[in-house]
C-alpha cells in the first residue's frame, strides 16, 4: 500500500503536511477533498476521518493520522534522512514547540464548531 495524503489545496492545515512529504522527497499520491461543496461531510470521507478534516495521511500499513504533529512525527520517524525536526535534544524541543501550535488551538471556537458538525449526520448534496 502507498502513503495517500488527503488534502485541499484551498485549506491552510494541509501545507504543512504538503512541505513536510516534499521536502523529504517522499513518494505519495494526494486525493483532494472538496471542502467548498462539502465533501469532508461524506460517509466515505468520514470512515477515513470521522472528524471531517484535512489533512489526513494514510501509511503504508493502512492506518490513517490526521493530525499535523502526529503526520511530522511519523514522516520523520519513518524517513529519517534528511532531518527536517533537528537531531539535538535542544533543536527537537525547539522545532517541537513551533509545530505544537496549530491554528485551531489560537481558534477554540472554530474547533469546537468544526467538531459539532462531524458529530451531525452527513449533509446530502
Amino acid at each position: 500500500m502507498t502513503i495517500t495524503l488527503y488534502d485541499c489545496a484551498t485549506a491552510p492545515s494541509p501545507r504543512r503536511a504538503r512541505i513536510l512529504l516534499a521536502e523529504k522527497g517522499v513518494a505519495h499520491d494526494t486525493l483532494h477533498v472538496d471542502l467548498a461543496n462539502g465533501e469532508q461531510l461524506l460517509p466515505a470521507y468520514r470512515a477515513i476521518d470521522p472528524m471531517c478534516t484535512v489533512p489526513a495521511l494514510r501509511v503504508e500499513t493502512g492506518e490513517v493520522l490526521t493530525d499535523n504533529t502526529a503526520i511530522a512525527a511519523y514522516v520523520e520517524a519513518r524517513f529519517p534522512e534528511p532531518h527536517l525536526l533537528g537531531t539535538a535534544p535542544l533543536d527537537k524541543a525547539d522545532i517541537a514547540r513551533v509545530v505544537r501550535v496549530r491554528p485551531d488551538e489560537r481558534h477554540a471556537n472554530l474547533r469546537r464548531r468544526r467538531e459539532a458538525m462531524a458529530l451531525r449526520p452527513a449533509m446530502r448534496l
